[in-house]
């Protein structure tokens, strides 16, 4: 049975979303009368962005990289987003360098985009896993389709967001 193709990661540089962060959610949410702290949970999610970016992936990276996703995607409900100037880069997934060296990289300060590179993690991992799989049981040919199904649907959604 021929091999199945993965797609690679998307890699990111270390980011400093505690500060902006804090700066945001005291602006915008505290007042004389509600004053929070809430340090811990940014601080968590900062070791959040981490672990989903820098970690080994393997099998267990699925759901630390879906929460920091599902953190994202609340956080983006919460904070406005025109307010929230966090430069993330992100290096493309596809060029392997050029002549003029190194891999093409964009930075944009946009939670949407971070969102969107992560997910695209989510699908490249897939696709790592599925590429994985043995394929000659049942159930590990089950589990790398299973896997390719999630990849196909987030690229599915990639696509329709371009048209």
């Amino acid at each position: 049975m021929a091999d199945l193709l993965a797609v690679p990661l998307k890699k990111s540089s270390d980011v400093d979303i505690v500060k902006p962060l804090k700066n945001i959610i005291q602006s915008t949410y505290n007042t004389g009368d509600n004053s929070e702290d809430h340090s811990d949970a940014i601080e968590e999610l900062a070791r959040l962005r981490v672990n989903a970016i820098w970690k080994v992936f393997e099998k267990s990276s699925l759901e630390v990289i879906y929460s920091y996703y599902d953190q994202l995607t609340s956080l983006a409900t919460k904070v406005p987003p025109q307010e929230l100037q966090i430069p993330f880069k992100w290096k493309d997934a596809f060029d392997r360098g050029s002549i003029f060296g190194g891999r093409m990289s964009l930075t944009v300060a946009s939670l949407a985009y971070e969102r969107v590179c992560v997910l695209f993690n989510i699908a490249a991992l897939q696709s790592a896993l599925a590429a994985q799989q043995p394929l000659d049981t049942e159930d590990s040919l089950k589990l790398a389709a299973k896997l390719l199904q999630v990849y196909k649907r987030v690229f599915s959604f990639f696509k329709c967001q371009l048209i």
